[in-house]
């Protein structure tokens, strides 16, 4: 009798096991999508760098070297990674190296930037090399001011690649 209780329970127990192996293998993927948990490699990663602002103090920015491929090779650019840029934008001595210089074919725009500034650029993409196979083609506006800082927006990069800032290790890290 006792042993039949003791088949029952580990019939019970196995069975048990089996439905949950089986619905963390089918559900990890919505999981991790839905809790922004990556189960990836990084294809990049990058330190923070603390940025010393006379109002805030030290502050983080998330900035990263990113090869971009040019007529003449590949180049790494320094970029902020910037969730409030709808699209990624370049210098125009980058454009220039990315385009050989005849980008002014391409369509011209305004950008406005932070309270309401204006300038023109061109639209445009440009290839990027994240992590050693990752190759993406990201649109980006090219700007007519070498002023313009380099940055990673959303369109075309934080809509395709997953981004992690950690806040513990202080880094950020781009997954597929």
């Amino acid at each position: 009798m006792w042993i039949s209780r003791i088949a029952k329970l580990v019939i019970a127990l196995g069975t048990f096991v089996l439905f949950c192996a089986t619905a963390t293998y089918l559900f990890k993927d919505t999981y991790n999508r839905y809790t922004g948990n990556t189960t990836g490699e990084c294809l990049l990663v990058a330190p923070y760098k603390d940025i010393n602002y006379k109002v805030f103090g030290m502050v983080f920015e998330p900035n990263l070297a990113v090869p971009v491929f040019t007529k003449n090779g590949i180049k790494k650019v320094e970029f902020l990674v910037d969730s409030g840029a709808v699209v990624s934008t370049i210098p125009k001595s980058i454009a220039d190296e990315v385009y050989g210089g005849e980008y002014e074919s391409l369509e011209r725009t305004v950008l406005r930037g932070f309270g309401g500034s204006e300038s023109f650029g061109y639209t445009g993409t440009m290839k990027i090399k994240l992590g050693k196979d990752y190759n993406l083609d990201v649109p980006v506006v090219f700007s007519e001011s070498d002023t313009t800082r380099a940055i990673l927006g959303r369109k075309g990069f934080m809509e395709d690649i997953t981004t992690k800032l950690d806040h513990r290790g202080k880094s950020i890290c781009f997954t597929k």
